[in-house]
């Protein structure tokens, strides 16, 4: 049968005819969109309803571009409403309820949703006697009549946000009960007083929704820096609180009718100016918390990652004043279109020196010892990144999949010179080759929250390195490589699907030269996930000239490794298609000498590496 004409453009939550959306760099299955259908008690003696606090990321993000699509902020709430009417039962369902000022939950009949702004509902009570959430004795039944007193003042009207769906299992409620939930979530989290009065035209989705909604799932699985989710956690309460407060002073002054509170009215309309300007501080407080640039750079109420380079970094912005004016340090901006408004939202002191370029080699050039260049969005050639010996900083401001430094038609990738070089939040890019960034003659190459896409990093001669939140796919032939007398860490990094075929491609090489008088290899791996690559996840070989041979090994064996000292610890291997760890040591061969008498190599198996086989 036909669907009527009036539900023919409806698109529900729980379905869609398309197999996946691809947003900036992110990539969701609609699949996912409708989660396994649970259920929850909020009080024994009522109702189970729908559990929705496993929604996914990408489940929220895919109902979330069903929803707003391309829609200025502006136009956010429209199209959020239109989203209930579309997808809610406007009547004859069932809820539990708990009233704002009360602590006991109540079972409620919907009779209308949405009513007034397209966000409320109609409800009245069942009969069933009210419970507490912990409530262990009977029902106490003069609360029936307080809570009754209080819907008729409302007239029966409460936020749809405030409504639990009660469950059915026959699917009639599921898209009621999603609808339901995802107009909670994006009031509680994601929409802001500044959203209400910005008139742009930019998508918000892909500016403000993408990175919030990032930053929560962040703060969820526990990949942030504890001080920091404290920090949030305490500055959005502070947010909660003060706009509940400004909604309190403005019902004030909607609902007052007596010429006695004219002087009163004057004193509310003053302090909602102050608990709005102490709002936009909180806003923008929350926002350099949530965007993984800013919080580094500009945040300096927040001592993240004080030791870190990117501390230091937001600690030496902050004190360009007491710096030598003879040698000031400058930051570069590179953009197509650098204007007034980017420069301010970066929130720089205002001492910053600052110098505009429209390509990544105009800045390069341009740049000295110490100096710092911002990448705005959008793609860079490479070239330029090998003619400098002096200590750079490169940053990209917002998304990193958005900031791309390209290889693409180069004969070469980048093979770094500079004495210092840190990396934050870029994404290298090039069709498919072995490597994208070697570090050969930087004394200290740093990578943070970088993309590493069609080839890999590999550090060469007697530097350091650090990767650090990184993810590094589609190279040819390795992932990382650490050659024999390097330092290197690598810690919470996803390094995936590299190699093609299976001889010494791998996620993780690593060289150690076994002679007494080399370097010492050191390598650091924590938190990391190497996982789908060609070859084992992690394979140490020798240097030495002349045939290897491949075996599996055991991590622990790692300890008897001469000349190799590293931690290896936390890190996930899964799919590899050699496993989990491999050594590549030397066969013993032999040579026929002048009198054609057999002659044992010199180049022999380590002792060390033959004892992990």
């Amino acid at each position: 049968m036909d669907e009527p004409k009036e539900n023919a453009g409806k698109r529900a939550l729980s379905e869609s005819d398309e197999d996946n959306i691809i947003l900036g760099a992110v990539k969701t299955d609609l699949d996912l969109q409708t989660p396994r259908k649970r259920t929850k008690s909020v009080s024994a003696t009522l109702p189970d309803v729908f559990e929705m606090d496993e929604l996914t990321h990408d489940q929220r993000l895919a109902a979330y571009l069903t929803i707003f699509q391309n829609s200025p902020p502006s136009m956010v709430l429209a199209s959020l409403a239109e989203c209930i009417r579309e997808n809610v039962v406007s009547s004859g369902w069932s809820a539990v309820w708990r009233p704002s000022g009360f602590d006991k939950w109540v079972l409620v009949h919907v009779e209308k949703a949405p009513v007034v702004d397209g966000f409320q509902a109609r409800i009245h009570l069942d009969k069933t006697p009210l419970a507490a959430e912990e409530h262990k004795g009977p029902p106490v039944p003069s609360l029936h009549s307080d809570v009754e007193s209080f819907l008729s003042i409302h007239d029966y009207i409460v936020p749809m946000v405030e409504l639990c769906p009660v469950y059915d299992d026959s699917g009639y409620l599921d898209d009621t009960a999603l609808a339901v939930e995802h107009l909670r979530f994006f009031m509680e989290y994601l929409w802001r007083l500044s959203d209400e009065e910005d008139d742009g035209s930019c998508s918000f989705l892909e500016r403000t929704l993408v990175p919030r909604l990032k930053f929560y799932y962040e703060m969820k699985t526990e990949v942030l820096p504890d001080n920091l989710v404290e920090a949030y956690n305490e500055s959005f309460r502070q947010y909660k609180d003060k706009r509940h407060h400004l909604a309190d002073m403005q019902s004030q002054l909607v609902d007052s009718d007596s010429e006695i509170e004219d002087l009163n009215e004057s004193r509310v309309a003053a302090s909602i100016l102050d608990v709005h300007e102490e709002l936009v501080a909180l806003e923008t407080k929350l926002e350099r918390m949530e965007n993984p640039t800013l919080r580094h750079m500009v945040t300096s109420s927040i001592d993240v990652h004080a030791n870190s380079p990117q501390g230091l970094l937001a600690k030496r912005l902050l004190s360009r004043a007491s710096e030598s004016e003879d040698d000031p340090v400058v930051t570069h901006l590179v953009g197509e279109k650098v204007t007034a408004g980017m420069i301010q939202d970066l929130k720089l002191p205002r001492e910053t020196l600052v110098q505009s370029h429209k390509t990544l080699a105009e800045a390069v050039e341009a740049a000295d010892e110490g100096h710092i260049i911002l990448l705005f969005p959008g793609t860079y050639c490479a070239d330029g990144l090998e003619h400098f010996y002096c200590s750079l900083t490169f940053i990209g401001i917002g998304n990193p999949g958005e900031i791309v430094v390209s290889s693409k038609g180069l004969p070469h990738a980048v093979g770094l010179m500079g004495s210092q070089v840190s990396f934050q939040n870029i994404k290298f890019y090039d069709e498919q080759c072995s490597w994208l960034v070697s570090s050969s003659n930087s004394k200290s190459f740093e990578a943070v929250s970088c993309i590493f896409e069609g080839g890999g990093v590999q550090l060469c001669g007697n530097g350091e390195m650090k990767l650090q939140e990184c993810e590094i796919f589609g190279a040819l032939e390795f992932g990382v490589f650490i050659m024999s007398g390097t330092k290197v860490t690598v810690k919470d990094c996803n390094i995936h699907h590299n190699g093609s075929v299976a001889t010494e491609d791998c996620g993780v090489l690593v060289e150690v030269d076994n002679r007494d008088y080399m370097d010492v290899t050191q390598a650091e791996l924590t938190g990391n996930r190497i996982h789908d690559n060609v070859g084992p996840g992690l394979l140490l070989v020798d240097t030495g000239e002349g045939e290897r041979t491949y075996k599996e090994g055991q991590l622990e064996d790692l300890d008897a490794v001469k000349r190799f000292e590293g931690v290896i610890e936390g890190n996930t291997f899964t799919n590899n298609s050699k496993g989990e760890f491999m050594v590549g040591f030397k066969v013993k061969t032999e040579q026929k000498n002048k009198d054609g008498e057999g002659a044992a190599s010199e180049q022999l198996v380590p002792e060390q590496i033959e004892s992990c086989s």
